[in-house]
């Protein structure tokens, strides 16, 4: 998914919009907890500030996840704002992984949002923040959809003694 920007940098445009649905990002290797499930959408533009590139804009698109505490699946809408410079073939700073390539007057979308939707998934994901009561760490239940009949507080026996100390003296 190449982006011709040619009219940017023979300077006859300031800007020019940028509007792309990709289905195909679900074939991106994220992990095995972590998958997309809707089209990416991104609007934006790709813009000429004082000879510097930008592409810029703004991302959606609903992924499911593994709870890290109860491993269910779940879905989750991710979106947020992308600001990349480009920079031109063979000149100074191309070689760095700072900036996206221009090539031929082409800028390839599907790398800068392939990167950045890697880096707008969470590491840690949690399907309800504040309900999610995990696993029973002795027999595995999952405790947001039954409860075990564990014991609760199983102290081991080396700290037992840790009982008997007085704190309020």
């Amino acid at each position: 998914m190449k982006i011709n920007i040619s009219e940017l940098l023979e300077d006859q445009k300031d800007n020019i919009d940028i509007k792309i649905d990709v289905d195909s990002m679900d074939k991106m290797d994220l992990s095995e907890d972590i998958s997309i499930i809707s089209p990416v959408s991104f609007t934006g533009k790709a813009v000429n500030q004082s000879g510097k590139i930008f592409v810029i804009g703004e991302y959606k698109f609903v992924a499911e996840f593994v709870c890290n505490r109860c491993l269910d699946k779940f879905q989750r809408e991710i979106n947020g704002t992308l600001n990349e410079q480009l920079i031109k073939e063979g000149t100074i700073g191309s070689d760095s992984e700072e900036f996206y390539e221009i090539k031929n007057y082409m800028v390839d979308m599907k790398e800068i949002l392939d990167n950045t939707l890697i880096l707008a998934l969470p590491i840690k994901v949690i399907c309800d923040d504040d309900n999610c009561k995990g696993l029973c760490p002795a027999c595995g239940a999952n405790l947001n959809k039954t409860q075990c009949h564990c014991e609760e507080k199983k102290v081991d026996l080396r700290l037992e003694i840790l009982k008997e100390w007085n704190l309020n003296d």
